[in-house]
Protein backbone atom coordinates (compact mmCIF):
# COMPACT_ATOMS: atom_id res chain seq x y z
CA UNK A 1 0.00 0.00 0.00
CA UNK A 2 2.43 2.66 -1.41
CA UNK A 3 2.20 6.20 -0.42
CA UNK A 4 4.86 7.85 -2.20
CA UNK A 5 5.49 11.76 -2.60
CA UNK A 6 7.64 13.64 -4.69
CA UNK A 7 8.91 13.92 -8.23
CA UNK A 8 9.17 9.88 -7.96
CA UNK A 9 5.67 9.20 -7.23
CA UNK A 10 4.30 11.12 -10.70
CA UNK A 11 7.05 9.67 -12.48
CA UNK A 12 5.58 5.67 -12.00
CA UNK A 13 2.08 5.86 -13.73
CA UNK A 14 0.05 3.24 -14.44
CA UNK A 15 1.51 1.85 -17.52
CA UNK A 16 1.62 -1.78 -19.02
CA UNK A 17 3.78 -4.11 -17.50
CA UNK A 18 7.44 -4.50 -17.92
CA UNK A 19 10.23 -5.31 -15.84
CA UNK A 20 10.52 -2.85 -13.49
CA UNK A 21 6.45 -3.33 -12.68
CA UNK A 22 4.53 -5.94 -10.31
CA UNK A 23 2.81 -8.54 -12.36
CA UNK A 24 -0.56 -8.82 -10.18
CA UNK A 25 -3.64 -11.77 -10.65
CA UNK A 26 -5.54 -11.29 -13.61
CA UNK A 27 -8.82 -10.04 -12.89
CA UNK A 28 -11.85 -11.42 -12.70
CA UNK A 29 -10.85 -14.60 -10.75
CA UNK A 30 -13.15 -15.35 -8.08
CA UNK A 31 -13.12 -14.70 -4.25
CA UNK A 32 -15.28 -13.92 -1.18
CA UNK A 33 -16.90 -10.57 -1.31
CA UNK A 34 -15.57 -8.33 1.88
CA UNK A 35 -17.92 -6.16 4.05
CA UNK A 36 -17.64 -2.47 3.22
CA UNK A 37 -16.39 -0.74 6.30
CA UNK A 38 -18.24 2.54 5.74
CA UNK A 39 -18.19 2.40 9.96
CA UNK A 40 -19.06 5.97 11.46
CA UNK A 41 -16.58 8.06 9.55
CA UNK A 42 -17.84 7.83 6.11
CA UNK A 43 -15.87 10.14 3.37
CA UNK A 44 -17.00 13.80 5.01
CA UNK A 45 -14.19 13.23 7.37
CA UNK A 46 -11.56 13.53 5.07
CA UNK A 47 -10.68 15.70 1.85
CA UNK A 48 -9.15 14.70 -0.97
CA UNK A 49 -7.15 16.97 -2.77
CA UNK A 50 -3.69 16.01 -5.17
CA UNK A 51 -3.33 12.36 -6.81
CA UNK A 52 0.24 11.30 -6.11
CA UNK A 53 -0.03 7.98 -7.28
CA UNK A 54 -1.24 5.25 -9.20
CA UNK A 55 -0.95 1.40 -9.85
CA UNK A 56 -2.75 -1.09 -11.06
CA UNK A 57 -5.56 -1.58 -8.68
CA UNK A 58 -5.70 1.61 -6.76
CA UNK A 59 -4.52 5.10 -6.44
CA UNK A 60 -3.43 7.83 -4.15
CA UNK A 61 -4.15 11.09 -3.16
CA UNK A 62 -2.89 13.47 -0.14
CA UNK A 63 -6.30 14.50 2.11
CA UNK A 64 -6.91 16.43 4.89
CA UNK A 65 -8.21 14.69 7.75
CA UNK A 66 -10.80 17.17 9.31
CA UNK A 67 -11.43 15.24 12.43
CA UNK A 68 -7.19 14.98 13.31
CA UNK A 69 -6.52 18.73 11.33
CA UNK A 70 -3.44 16.79 9.50
CA UNK A 71 -2.45 15.62 6.12
CA UNK A 72 -2.41 11.88 5.19
CA UNK A 73 -2.57 9.97 2.24
CA UNK A 74 -5.72 7.82 1.25
CA UNK A 75 -5.57 5.26 -0.96
CA UNK A 76 -8.54 3.92 -3.04
CA UNK A 77 -9.36 1.13 -5.27
CA UNK A 78 -9.84 2.05 -9.05
CA UNK A 79 -13.53 2.63 -10.76
CA UNK A 80 -13.47 0.17 -13.13
CA UNK A 81 -12.73 -2.60 -10.30
CA UNK A 82 -15.20 -1.66 -8.02
CA UNK A 83 -16.99 -4.73 -9.46
CA UNK A 84 -14.31 -7.17 -9.21
CA UNK A 85 -14.87 -9.02 -5.89
CA UNK A 86 -11.14 -10.27 -6.21
CA UNK A 87 -9.59 -7.02 -6.61
CA UNK A 88 -11.83 -5.61 -3.46
CA UNK A 89 -11.04 -8.68 -1.49
CA UNK A 90 -7.27 -7.78 -2.27
CA UNK A 91 -7.73 -4.18 -1.28
CA UNK A 92 -9.71 -5.05 1.62
CA UNK A 93 -6.82 -7.51 2.90
CA UNK A 94 -3.60 -5.64 2.27
CA UNK A 95 -5.29 -3.09 5.09
CA UNK A 96 -5.90 -5.64 7.30
CA UNK A 97 -2.30 -7.02 6.63
CA UNK A 98 -0.82 -3.33 7.50
CA UNK A 99 -2.76 -2.43 10.07
CA UNK A 100 -1.90 -5.67 12.06
CA UNK A 101 2.15 -5.12 11.50
CA UNK A 102 2.92 -3.14 15.00
CA UNK A 103 6.50 -2.14 13.60
CA UNK A 104 8.32 1.21 13.17
CA UNK A 105 8.65 -0.13 9.38
CA UNK A 106 4.96 -0.54 8.56
CA UNK A 107 3.20 2.66 7.62
CA UNK A 108 0.07 3.00 10.15
CA UNK A 109 -3.59 2.67 8.90
CA UNK A 110 -5.82 4.86 10.43
CA UNK A 111 -9.30 4.33 9.02
CA UNK A 112 -11.12 2.22 6.23
CA UNK A 113 -14.06 2.97 4.83
CA UNK A 114 -15.77 3.45 0.99
CA UNK A 115 -15.78 6.22 -1.13
CA UNK A 116 -19.27 8.36 -2.31
CA UNK A 117 -18.97 6.23 -5.76
CA UNK A 118 -18.96 3.14 -3.37
CA UNK A 119 -14.88 2.91 -4.24
CA UNK A 120 -13.84 1.54 -0.86
CA UNK A 121 -10.48 3.12 0.73
CA UNK A 122 -8.05 3.74 3.33
CA UNK A 123 -6.19 6.65 4.92
CA UNK A 124 -2.74 5.99 5.93
CA UNK A 125 0.05 8.08 7.21
CA UNK A 126 1.83 10.33 4.85
CA UNK A 127 5.40 9.10 3.82
CA UNK A 128 7.36 11.96 2.69
CA UNK A 129 10.46 10.61 1.24
CA UNK A 130 12.46 9.21 -1.70
CA UNK A 131 11.96 5.47 -2.50
CA UNK A 132 15.23 3.80 -2.20
CA UNK A 133 15.44 3.04 -5.59
CA UNK A 134 15.49 6.36 -6.59
CA UNK A 135 18.82 6.85 -4.07
CA UNK A 136 20.45 3.70 -5.80
CA UNK A 137 19.73 5.00 -9.46
CA UNK A 138 21.75 8.55 -8.48
CA UNK A 139 24.69 6.31 -7.39
CA UNK A 140 28.11 7.21 -9.18
CA UNK A 141 31.05 4.36 -9.85
CA UNK A 142 32.43 6.61 -6.74
CA UNK A 143 29.60 6.48 -4.37
CA UNK A 144 30.11 2.61 -4.94
CA UNK A 145 33.48 2.94 -3.21
CA UNK A 146 32.23 5.46 -0.81
CA UNK A 147 32.61 3.42 2.74
CA UNK A 148 30.34 6.04 4.06
CA UNK A 149 27.56 5.66 0.80
CA UNK A 150 28.42 1.56 1.68
CA UNK A 151 27.68 1.75 5.83
CA UNK A 152 24.18 3.76 4.91
CA UNK A 153 22.39 2.12 2.44
CA UNK A 154 23.30 -1.22 4.47
CA UNK A 155 22.72 0.35 7.69
CA UNK A 156 19.26 1.24 5.61
CA UNK A 157 18.78 -2.40 4.43
CA UNK A 158 18.95 -3.61 7.71
CA UNK A 159 16.16 -1.74 8.54
CA UNK A 160 13.96 -2.98 5.47
CA UNK A 161 15.21 -6.55 6.84
CA UNK A 162 13.99 -6.12 10.31
CA UNK A 163 10.21 -5.16 8.61
CA UNK A 164 9.84 -7.87 7.08
CA UNK A 165 11.15 -10.04 9.47
CA UNK A 166 8.08 -8.98 12.06
CA UNK A 167 5.71 -9.37 9.11
CA UNK A 168 7.54 -13.23 8.98
CA UNK A 169 7.19 -13.17 12.70
CA UNK A 170 3.23 -13.00 12.21
CA UNK A 171 3.35 -15.38 9.34
CA UNK A 172 2.86 -12.70 6.09
CA UNK A 173 4.95 -12.76 2.92
CA UNK A 174 5.11 -9.60 1.31
CA UNK A 175 6.28 -11.61 -2.02
CA UNK A 176 7.08 -8.33 -4.04
CA UNK A 177 9.70 -6.65 -2.38
CA UNK A 178 11.99 -4.53 -4.44
CA UNK A 179 13.95 -0.76 -3.99
CA UNK A 180 10.83 1.00 -5.36
CA UNK A 181 8.41 -0.47 -2.58
CA UNK A 182 10.85 0.68 0.16
CA UNK A 183 10.86 4.61 0.73
CA UNK A 184 13.13 7.16 3.34
CA UNK A 185 11.57 9.47 4.72
CA UNK A 186 12.73 13.75 5.58
CA UNK A 187 14.05 12.03 8.77
CA UNK A 188 15.63 8.97 7.66
CA UNK A 189 12.99 6.69 8.87
CA UNK A 190 12.75 3.35 6.37
CA UNK A 191 9.59 1.80 5.54
CA UNK A 192 8.79 -1.12 3.47
CA UNK A 193 5.60 -0.24 1.10
CA UNK A 194 2.95 -2.25 -1.04
CA UNK A 195 1.29 -4.98 0.44
CA UNK A 196 -0.70 -5.64 -2.19
CA UNK A 197 0.13 -8.98 -3.28
CA UNK A 198 1.21 -9.79 0.95
CA UNK A 199 -0.70 -13.10 2.06
CA UNK A 200 -0.21 -14.74 5.21
CA UNK A 201 1.17 -18.20 5.37
CA UNK A 202 -0.12 -19.23 9.24
CA UNK A 203 -3.32 -21.54 9.60
CA UNK A 204 -5.02 -18.84 11.19
CA UNK A 205 -4.35 -15.88 8.94
CA UNK A 206 -4.38 -17.97 5.79
CA UNK A 207 -6.67 -16.11 3.13
CA UNK A 208 -8.02 -17.78 0.12
CA UNK A 209 -8.31 -13.86 -1.35
CA UNK A 210 -4.88 -13.38 -1.48
CA UNK A 211 -2.56 -17.04 -1.01
CA UNK A 212 -0.66 -17.68 -4.44
CA UNK A 213 -2.78 -19.93 -6.75
CA UNK A 214 -0.64 -22.78 -8.31
CA UNK A 215 0.75 -21.84 -12.14
CA UNK A 216 0.01 -17.89 -10.72
CA UNK A 217 3.30 -15.96 -11.46
CA UNK A 218 3.04 -12.23 -9.29
CA UNK A 219 5.79 -9.88 -8.63
CA UNK A 220 8.25 -7.80 -10.21
CA UNK A 221 10.49 -10.07 -12.52
CA UNK A 222 14.05 -9.15 -11.77
CA UNK A 223 13.51 -9.26 -7.96
CA UNK A 224 11.22 -12.80 -7.97
CA UNK A 225 12.32 -16.03 -6.20
CA UNK A 226 13.02 -19.08 -8.79
CA UNK A 227 9.50 -20.38 -7.07
CA UNK A 228 7.70 -17.48 -7.93
CA UNK A 229 8.67 -17.86 -11.61
CA UNK A 230 8.10 -20.55 -12.05
CA UNK A 231 4.92 -20.36 -10.75
CA UNK A 232 5.26 -22.95 -7.67
CA UNK A 233 2.43 -21.62 -4.98
CA UNK A 234 3.72 -24.35 -2.89
CA UNK A 235 6.92 -23.46 -2.45
CA UNK A 236 6.36 -19.77 -1.73
CA UNK A 237 7.04 -18.41 1.35
CA UNK A 238 9.63 -16.11 3.74
CA UNK A 239 12.39 -17.84 1.68
CA UNK A 240 11.18 -16.47 -1.14
CA UNK A 241 10.94 -12.57 0.52
CA UNK A 242 14.83 -13.68 1.38
CA UNK A 243 15.63 -13.98 -2.04
CA UNK A 244 14.36 -10.69 -2.94
CA UNK A 245 16.07 -8.78 0.07
CA UNK A 246 19.30 -10.82 -1.45
CA UNK A 247 19.02 -9.05 -4.62
CA UNK A 248 18.63 -6.08 -3.28
CA UNK A 249 21.11 -5.98 -1.21
CA UNK A 250 23.58 -7.08 -4.56
CA UNK A 251 22.15 -3.76 -6.05
CA UNK A 252 23.40 -1.59 -3.34
CA UNK A 253 26.48 -3.44 -3.42
CA UNK A 254 27.01 -3.41 -6.90
CA UNK A 255 24.78 -0.33 -8.54
CA UNK A 256 23.13 -3.27 -10.82
CA UNK A 257 20.53 -5.86 -10.45
CA UNK A 258 21.92 -9.01 -11.25
CA UNK A 259 18.76 -10.76 -12.97
CA UNK A 260 17.28 -7.27 -14.80
CA UNK A 261 17.27 -7.99 -18.51
CA UNK A 262 15.73 -6.21 -21.59
CA UNK A 263 11.76 -8.18 -21.12
CA UNK A 264 9.77 -9.32 -18.05
CA UNK A 265 10.40 -13.12 -19.97
CA UNK A 266 13.93 -12.57 -20.07
CA UNK A 267 14.23 -11.55 -16.05
CA UNK A 268 12.47 -14.52 -15.23
CA UNK A 269 14.14 -16.48 -17.04
CA UNK A 270 17.57 -15.17 -15.55
CA UNK A 271 15.98 -15.17 -11.93
CA UNK A 272 15.80 -19.31 -12.70
CA UNK A 273 19.07 -19.54 -14.33
CA UNK A 274 21.17 -17.19 -13.96
CA UNK A 275 24.26 -17.24 -10.93
CA UNK A 276 25.19 -13.84 -11.10
CA UNK A 277 29.26 -13.27 -9.97
CA UNK A 278 29.96 -12.50 -6.39
CA UNK A 279 29.42 -8.68 -5.49
CA UNK A 280 32.98 -8.25 -4.15
CA UNK A 281 34.36 -9.61 -7.65
CA UNK A 282 31.80 -6.41 -9.04
CA UNK A 283 32.50 -4.49 -6.57
CA UNK A 284 35.55 -5.02 -4.39
CA UNK A 285 34.66 -2.51 -1.71
CA UNK A 286 31.52 -5.09 -1.01
CA UNK A 287 34.17 -7.35 1.04
CA UNK A 288 33.91 -11.06 1.19
CA UNK A 289 31.26 -10.99 4.36
CA UNK A 290 28.78 -9.12 2.09
CA UNK A 291 29.00 -11.10 -0.74
CA UNK A 292 29.13 -14.17 1.28
CA UNK A 293 25.32 -13.18 2.48
CA UNK A 294 24.16 -11.92 -0.62
CA UNK A 295 24.96 -15.20 -2.44
CA UNK A 296 23.27 -17.42 0.44
CA UNK A 297 20.42 -15.03 0.34
CA UNK A 298 19.81 -15.10 -3.54
CA UNK A 299 20.42 -19.53 -3.57
CA UNK A 300 18.82 -20.98 -6.63
CA UNK A 301 17.55 -23.66 -3.88
CA UNK A 302 14.86 -22.69 -1.00
CA UNK A 303 16.27 -24.58 1.73
CA UNK A 304 20.10 -23.18 1.31
CA UNK A 305 19.06 -19.54 1.76
CA UNK A 306 17.88 -17.75 5.34
CA UNK A 307 15.33 -18.97 6.87
CA UNK A 308 13.31 -15.90 7.21
CA UNK A 309 13.93 -12.32 7.31
CA UNK A 310 14.66 -12.58 10.94
CA UNK A 311 17.81 -14.19 10.45
CA UNK A 312 18.74 -12.09 7.53
CA UNK A 313 18.20 -9.09 9.81
CA UNK A 314 20.54 -11.41 12.71
CA UNK A 315 23.11 -11.56 10.17
CA UNK A 316 23.29 -8.24 8.44
CA UNK A 317 23.59 -6.33 12.52
CA UNK A 318 26.58 -9.41 12.84
CA UNK A 319 28.35 -7.89 10.13
CA UNK A 320 27.75 -4.18 11.28
CA UNK A 321 29.04 -5.04 14.68
CA UNK A 322 32.10 -6.13 13.33
CA UNK A 323 31.20 -10.11 14.42
CA UNK A 324 31.38 -13.12 12.40
CA UNK A 325 28.76 -13.95 9.74
CA UNK A 326 27.37 -17.26 9.04
CA UNK A 327 27.42 -16.75 5.18
CA UNK A 328 31.31 -16.58 5.38
CA UNK A 329 33.21 -18.45 8.15
CA UNK A 330 36.10 -15.06 9.17
CA UNK A 331 39.76 -15.90 8.16
CA UNK A 332 42.19 -15.18 10.93
CA UNK A 333 43.06 -12.28 9.30
CA UNK A 334 39.38 -11.00 9.15
CA UNK A 335 38.71 -12.05 12.96
CA UNK A 336 41.67 -10.00 13.98
CA UNK A 337 40.94 -7.17 12.32
CA UNK A 338 37.23 -7.19 13.63
CA UNK A 339 38.50 -7.61 17.06
CA UNK A 340 40.43 -4.26 16.80
CA UNK A 341 37.41 -2.44 15.43
CA UNK A 342 35.22 -3.46 18.40
CA UNK A 343 38.29 -2.01 20.60
CA UNK A 344 38.66 1.31 19.30
CA UNK A 345 41.51 1.70 22.01
CA UNK A 346 43.86 -0.89 21.20
CA UNK A 347 43.13 -0.48 17.65
CA UNK A 348 46.61 1.30 17.08
CA UNK A 349 48.31 -2.17 18.18
CA UNK A 350 46.01 -3.67 15.66
CA UNK A 351 49.48 -3.74 13.03
CA UNK A 352 52.08 -4.96 15.48
CA UNK A 353 49.05 -7.80 16.51
CA UNK A 354 48.71 -8.72 12.81
CA UNK A 355 51.67 -9.07 12.26
CA UNK A 356 52.95 -11.64 15.07
CA UNK A 357 49.78 -13.21 15.69
CA UNK A 358 48.82 -14.22 11.95
CA UNK A 359 52.18 -14.23 10.34
CA UNK A 360 54.63 -14.80 12.65
CA UNK A 361 53.26 -17.64 14.71
CA UNK A 362 54.75 -16.38 17.72
CA UNK A 363 52.52 -18.16 20.31
CA UNK A 364 53.98 -21.63 20.15
CA UNK A 365 53.75 -22.98 23.72
CA UNK A 366 55.69 -20.26 25.44
CA UNK A 367 58.64 -19.49 22.87
CA UNK A 368 59.49 -16.32 21.78
CA UNK A 369 60.94 -15.02 18.95
CA UNK A 370 63.16 -12.29 18.20
CA UNK A 371 62.17 -9.39 16.05
CA UNK A 372 64.54 -9.81 13.31
CA UNK A 373 63.47 -13.69 13.97
CA UNK A 374 60.05 -12.89 13.87
CA UNK A 375 60.02 -10.56 10.35
CA UNK A 376 62.31 -13.77 8.68
CA UNK A 377 59.69 -16.08 9.58
CA UNK A 378 57.00 -13.91 8.13
CA UNK A 379 59.47 -13.10 4.92
CA UNK A 380 59.32 -17.24 4.62
CA UNK A 381 55.33 -16.96 4.52
CA UNK A 382 55.34 -14.41 1.53
CA UNK A 383 57.85 -16.26 -0.50
CA UNK A 384 55.64 -19.55 0.03
CA UNK A 385 52.31 -17.22 -1.15
CA UNK A 386 54.26 -15.94 -3.96
CA UNK A 387 55.47 -19.66 -4.93
CA UNK A 388 52.30 -20.67 -4.93
CA UNK A 389 50.87 -17.76 -7.19
CA UNK A 390 53.57 -18.53 -9.75
CA UNK A 391 52.14 -22.22 -9.39
CA UNK A 392 48.55 -21.22 -9.95
CA UNK A 393 49.79 -18.78 -13.20
CA UNK A 394 51.53 -21.91 -15.12
CA UNK A 395 48.28 -23.81 -14.83
CA UNK A 396 45.81 -21.22 -15.55
CA UNK A 397 47.90 -20.50 -18.49
CA UNK A 398 47.09 -24.08 -19.74
CA UNK A 399 43.64 -23.76 -18.33
CA UNK A 400 42.42 -20.84 -20.46
CA UNK A 401 44.19 -22.07 -23.83
CA UNK A 402 42.36 -25.13 -23.36
CA UNK A 403 39.38 -23.70 -22.44
CA UNK A 404 39.86 -21.03 -25.58
CA UNK A 405 40.75 -24.32 -28.11
CA UNK A 406 37.17 -26.72 -26.17
CA UNK A 407 34.35 -26.86 -28.51
CA UNK A 408 30.43 -25.73 -27.20
CA UNK A 409 29.27 -28.57 -24.97
CA UNK A 410 29.09 -30.11 -21.50
CA UNK A 411 33.29 -30.86 -21.69
CA UNK A 412 33.91 -27.37 -23.04
CA UNK A 413 31.57 -25.71 -20.22
CA UNK A 414 33.49 -27.71 -17.92
CA UNK A 415 36.97 -26.65 -19.24
CA UNK A 416 35.44 -23.11 -18.94
CA UNK A 417 34.61 -23.66 -15.44
CA UNK A 418 37.73 -24.79 -14.32
CA UNK A 419 39.41 -22.13 -15.81
CA UNK A 420 37.51 -19.49 -14.04
CA UNK A 421 37.76 -21.34 -10.87
CA UNK A 422 41.48 -20.90 -11.37
CA UNK A 423 41.08 -17.37 -12.11
CA UNK A 424 39.18 -17.01 -8.72
CA UNK A 425 41.97 -18.37 -6.87
CA UNK A 426 45.00 -16.72 -8.11
CA UNK A 427 42.59 -13.21 -7.28
CA UNK A 428 42.72 -14.19 -3.52
CA UNK A 429 46.27 -15.87 -3.44
CA UNK A 430 47.35 -12.45 -4.71
CA UNK A 431 45.54 -10.95 -2.32
CA UNK A 432 46.45 -13.12 0.47
CA UNK A 433 50.00 -12.26 -0.49
CA UNK A 434 49.66 -8.26 -0.61
CA UNK A 435 48.06 -9.06 2.97
CA UNK A 436 51.08 -10.86 4.08
CA UNK A 437 53.61 -8.32 3.13
CA UNK A 438 51.78 -5.05 4.02
CA UNK A 439 51.74 -6.85 7.57
CA UNK A 440 55.25 -7.13 7.20
CA UNK A 441 55.93 -3.33 6.07
CA UNK A 442 54.08 -2.05 9.17
CA UNK A 443 55.29 -4.57 11.45
CA UNK A 444 58.68 -2.71 10.63
CA UNK A 445 58.08 0.68 10.12
CA UNK A 446 60.64 2.31 12.70
CA UNK A 447 62.82 -0.12 10.64
CA UNK A 448 61.56 -0.55 7.15
CA UNK A 449 62.21 -3.81 5.48
CA UNK A 450 63.20 -3.33 1.70
CA UNK A 451 61.91 -7.02 0.32
CA UNK A 452 58.72 -6.59 1.85
CA UNK A 453 58.28 -2.84 0.63
CA UNK A 454 59.04 -4.11 -2.81
CA UNK A 455 56.95 -7.27 -2.88
CA UNK A 456 53.98 -5.61 -1.60
CA UNK A 457 54.33 -2.87 -4.45
CA UNK A 458 55.26 -4.95 -7.21
CA UNK A 459 51.81 -6.79 -6.10
CA UNK A 460 49.86 -4.05 -6.07
CA UNK A 461 50.91 -2.63 -9.38
CA UNK A 462 50.34 -6.04 -11.14
CA UNK A 463 46.60 -6.49 -9.05
CA UNK A 464 45.98 -2.74 -11.02
CA UNK A 465 47.28 -3.86 -14.01
CA UNK A 466 45.17 -6.54 -13.92
CA UNK A 467 41.99 -5.74 -13.35
CA UNK A 468 42.44 -3.41 -16.06
CA UNK A 469 43.06 -5.54 -18.11
CA UNK A 470 40.17 -8.26 -17.24
CA UNK A 471 37.29 -5.16 -17.72
CA UNK A 472 37.41 -4.54 -14.21
CA UNK A 473 38.27 -0.79 -14.02
CA UNK A 474 36.02 -0.03 -10.49
CA UNK A 475 38.10 -2.37 -9.15
CA UNK A 476 41.19 -1.06 -10.44
CA UNK A 477 40.26 2.65 -9.11
CA UNK A 478 39.47 1.39 -5.57
CA UNK A 479 43.04 0.06 -4.69
CA UNK A 480 44.75 2.76 -6.67
CA UNK A 481 43.03 5.33 -4.81
CA UNK A 482 43.30 3.15 -1.60
CA UNK A 483 47.24 3.07 -2.16
CA UNK A 484 47.17 6.82 -2.67
CA UNK A 485 45.30 7.47 0.62
CA UNK A 486 47.64 5.34 2.37
CA UNK A 487 50.56 7.27 1.37
CA UNK A 488 49.27 10.73 2.53
CA UNK A 489 47.89 9.13 5.67
CA UNK A 490 51.35 7.01 7.05
CA UNK A 491 53.45 5.94 4.17
CA UNK A 492 52.93 2.45 4.95
CA UNK A 493 53.68 1.05 1.54
CA UNK A 494 56.82 3.33 0.97
CA UNK A 495 55.86 4.40 -2.68
CA UNK A 496 58.06 6.51 -4.23
CA UNK A 497 57.10 10.12 -6.34
CA UNK A 498 57.05 8.10 -9.15
CA UNK A 499 54.99 5.49 -7.78
CA UNK A 500 52.68 7.91 -6.82
CA UNK A 501 52.66 9.14 -10.05
CA UNK A 502 52.05 5.79 -11.66
CA UNK A 503 49.08 4.95 -9.37
CA UNK A 504 47.48 8.50 -10.06
CA UNK A 505 47.66 7.93 -14.11
CA UNK A 506 46.07 4.10 -13.41
CA UNK A 507 43.30 5.62 -11.54
CA UNK A 508 42.77 8.46 -14.14
CA UNK A 509 42.84 5.41 -16.63
CA UNK A 510 39.92 3.62 -14.56
CA UNK A 511 38.39 6.28 -13.94
CA UNK A 512 38.09 6.94 -18.11
CA UNK A 513 36.85 3.36 -18.22
CA UNK A 514 34.27 3.75 -15.74
CA UNK A 515 32.71 6.79 -17.72
CA UNK A 516 33.01 5.11 -21.36
CA UNK A 517 30.88 2.16 -20.07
Amino acid sequence: MTTPTGPAADARPASPIDDEETIARPEGEPGPVPREARGGSGTGRYEIRDRIGAGGMGTVSTAWDRQLRREVAVKALRLELVGDTLARGQFTEEAVILAGLDHPGAVPVYATGALADGRPFCALKRVRGVPLGDLLLGRSPDSLRSREDLAHLVGVFERVCQTVAAAHDRGIVHRDLKPDNVMVDDLGAVYVMDWGLAFSASPEGASSVSAPSPGEIAGTPSYMAPEQARGRAGEIGPRSDVFALGTILYEILTGRNPFRQGTAQESMKAVRELEPPPASRVNPRAGRALSAICRKAMSKETGKRYANARELADEILRYREFRPVAAAPPTFLERLANWARRRPAVAASFATLLAASLLVGVARGYRVFSERQMVERALENVEAAAAEVLTIDATLVDARRAAAAAPDGPEGDALRARADALAELRSVRKEQLRTFALAVVVFTLDRPDPRARAIYRLELRDAIVDALRDGQPTRAAAMAEEAIAEVGRRNVPGWTAADVAWLEARLDEARGLEQAR
